[in-house]
Order: structure tokens, then sequence, then C-alpha cells
């Protein structure tokens, strides 16, 4: 008989200063710029084996061809268990007179 397999999201308190975690749309809004974010965050500091997430994040937009591109890597660790992910981010930004539309994905892939 098969194991029990699910999958957790790490948690990410500071999502605020980096948009592009849960919005691969938000992708080239940083005004004709590359954006890079580190984030590191333990948590139970003090117990062994606490929650410890590592990220990694950056996007940019391609103003010649209204594109946008970017990449995401993170690792989690709780206790024994490690897992890794890596996203690529493309997008396309549609102008109008009215403000810029983004229309993104954000394919990857998840590791153990």
């Amino acid at each position: 008989m098969g194991g029990l397999h699910a999958q957790q999201l790490p948690q990410y308190s500071l999502f605020m200063f980096d948009q592009h975690i849960y919005n691969p749309a938000y992708a080239g809004n940083a005004d004709n710029s590359a954006e890079f974010a580190l984030d590191n965050r333990r948590q139970y500091v003090g117990f062994e084996g606490g929650p410890l997430t590592n990220h990694l994040s950056f996007h940019m937009p391609i103003r010649s061809k209204n594109l946008v591109a970017g990449g995401r890597l993170y690792n989690d660790k709780i206790d024994r268990l490690n897992f890794s992910a890596l996203y690529g981010t493309f997008g396309y930004q549609l102008k109008r007179p009215e403000g810029t539309m983004t229309f993104a994905m954000q394919p990857g892939a998840m590791f153990r």
C-alpha cells in the first residue's frame, strides 16, 4: 500500500515587499529597472527543526518588445524535510492610454 503525500508551500510574511511572489503579472512594474529580493525567514527560533525559508526573486521589463521576464528560487526546510523550487516568469505588457495591463505566467518545478 502506498504512502500519503502532500505539499506545504512556504510562508512569506514580507510579501508586500515582493509582490512577484504571489502575482507573476507584477513582473516588470519597477519603472524600467530590474528588481531583486532576497528573503530569509526562520520560525520558532531556539527550537530544533523549526521552519527555515530562503527565497530569491527577480523580475524586469524588456521594454523594446513589451515583454517581462523573471524568476524565483526558494528552499524550505522543516526539521528533516527539505523542499526546493524554481520558477520562471514570462509575460507581455499591453500598453493602453489608461495604463498598462500585464499578462504573465509562472511555470516551475518543486524538488524534494
